[in-house]
């Protein structure tokens, strides 16, 4: 029987898995003004989000 050693999660690794599954909860509108949110508070636009959030209506 192989036994496999799993590194623990770093906060971060957790931290972003929290996130990741609170998004996936998300509808189209809650998630677009969460992006739009974002944006304004960064002050730029976030690519990757704006192509996820365009999928979403497809």
């Amino acid at each position: 029987m192989a036994t496999t050693t799993e590194k623990p999660m770093t906060e971060r690794e957790r931290a972003e898995n929290k996130v990741r599954a609170i998004v996936e909860d998300l509808d189209r509108p809650t998630l677009a003004l969460l992006y739009k949110t974002l944006h304004d508070a960064l002050g730029f636009r976030l690519e990757t989000a704006d192509i996820a959030i365009a999928k979403l209506g497809r």
